[in-house]
């Protein structure tokens, strides 16, 4: 994609000539490297409106200037176009797949007050993320996964212990894994902290109570399977461009040789959790080489279970997620769904963090939409 961009900049300037940068043409005149629209007309193979001038290079005619932005009033969908169908895809009458097309509608191209009316906004962020390479991970940026919570031990905001991860899935309801609803030394889980990317932003305005823990009916202490539990919050979390929830894998998703996953926890095996969100590409691991890693034992009575269970991590390098990533999702960017994060599955265990060739174990997301479905969605 990047090698498209910078083909068709190149091409914009040495063939074309017309306004300078901030004059008006049908949008505003704008460097293309800060005109969403223009990155998504590239990716979807249209024109691109030029719009430069001597000594001006990389200039489009952009419609974001002027257009909403995240911060214009959001009003009903239903009263802008619908959203372009090479962005989205058709409800299909599943409660989480719908739920998804909605979500984007809402908090990706809302629907927005301008001047001359209403338009879709453009808050996509994460269609143009690339995660090269938490274990060996990087520090994500503001919104880029807007979904990611931080969940806590405790009875005061101030002391809370936040060792765990979640996904949002609702305004009430976040996806999390069993094991980490309730811990030997801080008892169940009391808060969860949205839309924040720093620990250090958590505050009583991003922190909220939780009402009710509903760990799958299936699921058993020190046991690893039905490793998934969901927790509702006491008041609706506030939704918005930078914290709303992802997709869940309905099936739709073909197998992926490549996933990220996202966390605040240890960087190193047995080390601090991280300040900032961290992400990390992983690769997945066959299911006979996941059985050769976690064969029967007293914690998985039955091996490796291909039905509910992943593996991924990496062959040669310690990428991995660790002590703190538990909860936390394991995620695919939605091929049918533009700007939008399928989850896959949810990290469970592993026997050691960030060491090569010794995948990390992630409860199967698929399997256990049904339960998802008649819980957050009744």
């Amino acid at each position: 994609m990047l090698y498209q961009l910078f083909f068709i900049v190149f091409c914009l300037t040495v063939t074309t000539y017309g306004e300078n940068e901030g004059e008006s043409c049908a949008g505003t005149c704008t460097d293309i490297w800060g005109c969403s629209s223009a990155i998504l007309d590239i990716v979807s193979g249209q024109d691109l409106p030029p719009c430069t001038g001597p000594g001006n290079e990389h200039l489009v005619c952009c419609m974001d200037n002027g257009a909403p932005t995240e911060d214009a009033a959001t009003v009903d969908s239903n009263q802008c176009e619908p959203v372009s169908a090479e962005l989205t895809s058709p409800k299909t009458g599943q409660k989480a797949w719908d739920k998804c097309i909605e979500y984007q509608e809402r908090f990706v191209y809302p629907c927005q007050k301008t001047a001359a009316g209403t338009a879709r906004g453009n808050n996509c962020f994460n269609q143009f993320s690339i995660s090269t390479r938490i274990v060996e991970g990087t520090d994500a940026e503001a919104g880029e996964f807007p979904h990611m919570v931080l969940l806590g031990y405790g009875e005061d905001i101030p002391t809370v212990k936040f060792l765990c991860g979640g996904t949002l899935l609702s305004d009430r309801f976040i996806l999390t894994a069993g094991h980490c609803t309730f811990t030997k030394d801080y008892g169940s889980l009391t808060y969860a902290a949205s839309g924040i990317l720093q620990r250090s932003e958590v505050d009583e305005s991003k922190v909220y109570k939780i009402k009710r823990i509903i760990p799958h009916p299936d699921y058993k202490l020190f046991a690893g399977y039905n490793d998934i539990a969901l927790v509702e919050t006491e008041k609706p979390i506030a939704l918005n461009s930078r914290a709303f929830p992802a997709c869940l894998d309905v099936g739709k998703e073909s197998e992926h040789q490549k996933a990220i996953a996202t966390g605040w926890g240890s960087t190193e095996n047995y080390g601090d959790p991280a300040p900032t969100l961290q992400k990390v590409t992983l690769t997945k691991f066959s299911d006979d080489v996941c059985a050769e890693n976690y064969e029967e034992d007293g914690f998985l009575v039955k091996g490796f279970n291909s039905t509910t269970q992943i593996c991924y991590g990496d062959e040669t390098t310690s990428k991995d997620t660790c002590t703190g990533d538990s909860g936390g999702p394991l995620q695919v960017q939605n091929k049918h769904v533009s700007c939008m994060y399928t989850v896959i599955g949810v990290t469970s265990f592993a026997r050691a963090c960030g060491f090569a060739g010794q995948p990390g174990v992630y409860t199967k997301v698929e399997p256990y939409v049904p339960w998802i479905e008649s819980v957050v969605w009744p």
